[in-house]
């Protein structure tokens, strides 16, 4: 249809809008009406209610471009492959919205549209751009995110008022020279694309707070990024960086810098100079050393360090007074400075999977510590001065060498999780244990523990007590006062017998004890009242008693590898058997 007159091009666009079934209320079948409209909101998919709204959009008639008045279009989750030329007639047009199509390329005609200020493309199928898009001369914002872009034209250096630009996930080896001239550019997004290197001309983006460009296959950066003099957040994770260049001191206004799954060995001394620093995250590179100039980022509240091959740290790690988390899990630590005992305000200590570590004496000083991971370390012993950390809720301590704990243990008196799993030459636990009145959960798994103190009786707080895999014989009297366990695991150990007092925990919800010894149940039993998963595998039991029956909330009973005559139960039980939703026999 050739528009000449309003008559055919309206008549057009009526015919498109019935056939994609687009209501009357988002195009008006009436002329003036239509010729009048400044928005058109085509966007194909409700984000409140996550459904579509069942337009069928999957072509533009060429008619489109006589709605002269339009400033806003929105045609985003749609079905469209292609745009007509007459989208550049579109003169007025301020926002265009083409995200989440099928877009494979854009006219050239886009160009035109001069008084354009946001242009969404991601979530398309583009692969190169037009050289017309550098006329877009009014354009702010500009989302490419999502394509297949292999390459940006040279003209993108035109686009002088951009201040953001998104172009993560696309398929970019380099960026052209002419991105230097984006002047007014303040947040450009890089991350997942096949860039190796960034051009000199970055340094350019003088107005640059955000440059994100992690998930690429950069080797080097260039020493222009020390001139980015107003970039706040710098992002480089999950790259190939083996160095870093000194001009990177020169961010003055860095808070956040994510140099994370890189190839560093060193850092540049000049590290030190990013004083606005509130944010590093140096984990999983090939780190030996740090700098003693790591000791200036005074405003550094979070150090993350871990997966690195760290052999010590520098003494001057003792001046970031603001620290109050710091992770060097997974390192080759042996040893800490004395100076960690200066880190007053430290509230988090992550130490797990070194080798042998040494804790200082000053270590004790850290008095406001609530979280200290000691795991996999090859500890054989706790120092006394572990019961000076007396705002500790959590402390693991699980795959070590530990024979014994400290009596000082028991000064913890905020303790609520307390890891011990995985110390095979742990034979006993300290009367003082019984001190840790806030203590939720206490994990002694896999250990040679052959009693329990009395004084464990006196967790009156404790919900979770897990004793898998010891050499228990019997229980303590006392264990029956733990009135809030609501999860008591003691499979395979030595036990031969169940204690009356377990009995009287009346919130218990989980028990196991499967690969036990155990010949009989007690007739008590019953009394669990809470109780919904009963694990007893693996034991002598030859019968069950008839209290059995008054669990009846048991959800899960595994009684397989038992010597039980199923016919040699009452019926009351077998009936009772049978409504167990999860029985394995």
């Amino acid at each position: 249809m050739n528009p000449n007159t309003a008559a055919d091009w309206t008549e057009e666009i009526f015919a498109w809008a019935d056939k994609c079934k687009i209501p009357n209320g988002v195009i008006p079948r009436d002329k003036e009406r239509l010729q009048a409209l400044t928005e058109m909101h085509l966007n194909n998919y409700d984000i409140e209610r996550h459904e579509f709204w069942g337009y069928e959009i999957d072509y533009l008639p060429e008619a489109i471009g006589q709605l002269h008045n339009l400033t806003t279009l929105d045609l985003s989750w749609n079905e469209l492959t292609k745009l007509p030329e007459s989208i550049g007639q579109l003169h007025n047009l301020t926002k265009l919205d083409l995200s989440c199509n099928h877009l494979p390329m854009l006219p050239e005609s886009i160009g035109k549209l001069h008084n354009l200020t946001k242009l969404y493309l991601q979530e398309n199928q583009l692969t190169a751009l037009p050289e017309s898009i550098g006329q877009l001369h009014n354009l702010t914002k500009l989302y490419l995110q999502e394509n297949q872009l292999t390459a940006l034209p040279e003209s993108i250096g035109q686009l002088h008022n951009l201040t953001t630009l998104k172009l993560r996930e696309n398929r970019l080896p380099m960026l052209p020279e002419s991105i230097g001239q984006l002047h007014n550019l303040t947040k450009l997004y890089l991350g997942g694309n096949k860039l190796t290197t960034l051009p000199q001309s970055i340094g350019q983006l003088h107005d640059l707070t955000i440059l994100l460009a992690g998930y690429n296959q950069l080797t080097e950066l260039p020493e222009s990024i020390g001139q980015l003099h107003n970039l706040t957040e710098l992002y480089l994770y999950w790259n190939e960086l083996t160095t870093l260049p000194e001009s990177i001191g020169q961010l003055h206004n860095l808070t956040k810098l994510n140099l994370s799954a890189n190839l560093l060995t060193t850092l540049p001394e000049s590290i030190g100079q990013l004083h606005n620093l509130t944010k590093l995250n140096l984990s999983a590179n090939l780190l030996t050393t740090l700098p003693e100039s790591i000791g200036q980022l005074h405003k550094l509240p979070e150090l993350e360090l871990s997966k690195n091959r760290l052999t010590t740290l520098p003494e001057s790690i003792g001046q970031l007074h603001n620290l109050t988390k710091i992770d060097l899990h997974w390192n080759e630590l042996t040893t800490l400075p004395e100076s960690i005992g200066q880190l007053h305000h430290l509230t988090e200590l992550d130490l797990s999977s070194n080798k042998r570590i040494m804790l200082p004496e000053s270590l004790g000083q850290l008095h406001n510590l609530t979280k200290l991971n000691l795991d996999c370390n090859e500890l054989t012993e706790l120092p006394e001065f572990i019961g000076q950390l007396q705002n500790l809720t959590m402390l693991v301590l699980s795959y070590n060498r530990l024979t014994t704990l400290p009596e000082s243990i028991g000064q913890l008196h905020n303790l609520s999780y307390l890891g011990l799993s995985v110390n095979h030459h742990l034979t006993m636990l300290p009367e003082s244990i019984g001190q840790l009145h806030n203590l939720t959960t206490l994990n002694l798994d896999c250990n040679q523990l052959t009693e329990l103190p009395e004084s464990i009786g006196q967790l009156h707080n404790l919900t979770q007590l897990e004793l898998n895999q010891n050499q228990l014989t019997k229980l303590p009297a006392s264990i029956g006062q733990l009135h809030n366990l609501t999860n008591l695991r003691l499979g395979e150990n030595r036990l031969t017998e169940l204690t009356e007092f377990i009995c009287q925990l009346s919130n218990l919800e989980w028990l196991s004890l499967e690969n036990n010894q155990l010949t009989e149940l007690p007739e008590s039993i019953g009394q669990l009242h809470k109780l919904t998963n009963f694990y007893l595998r693996g034991n002598q039991l030859t019968t069950l008693p008839e209290s059995v029956c008054q669990l009846q909330n048991l959800k899960a009973l595994w009684l397989k590898n038992n010597p039980i005559d199923r016919d040699g139960l009452s019926p009351a039980v077998r009936t009772f058997l049978d409504s167990v939703r999860e029985i394995s026999w």
